[in-house]
């Protein structure tokens, strides 16, 4: 908080004011702020290049981050497709195996409940 004193800043005289003049500093209170400034500025300095710092290593931290995220989508993509796979061969022994047993009995494939669709589709059942 600012704080303001002169002998001519008084309440309802605005006539007084064009008399306040700003204090010039001695050298002596001019050095002093001066190296205080510089300690500041040091400071600031410093703190500043700590911010740099940690910035990049949290850029590096991202990069490291992203190229991981990369990999485990492509991964994922090669599992998707790799399960698609088992799944179409899957459909593939089941139906073959449909056609052999449907040909014993004589009884049509979608009435053995072995959880094929019409479009050959493997469908979850329940044993009964």
């Amino acid at each position: 908080m600012w704080e303001f004193r002169h002998e001519k800043f008084r309440k309802n005289c605005r006539h007084e004011l064009c008399e306040i003049k700003r204090k010039i500093p001695t050298r002596k209170e001019w050095s002093s702020n001066d190296e205080s400034s510089s300690h500041r500025s040091e400071a600031i300095l410093t703190e500043l290049l700590q911010l740099k710092q940690r910035q990049e290593l949290l850029e590096m931290n991202l990069i490291q981050v992203m190229n991981t995220n990369d990999s485990l989508w492509n991964d994922l993509v090669a599992c998707k497709q790799q399960q698609r796979e088992i799944q179409d061969n899957l459909q593939k022994v089941l139906y073959f195996l449909m056609t052999v047993y449907s040909g014993q009995d004589g009884e049509k494939p979608e009435n053995m409940g072995l959880g094929i669709d019409q479009d050959n589709t493997i469908q979850p059942t329940m044993p009964s």
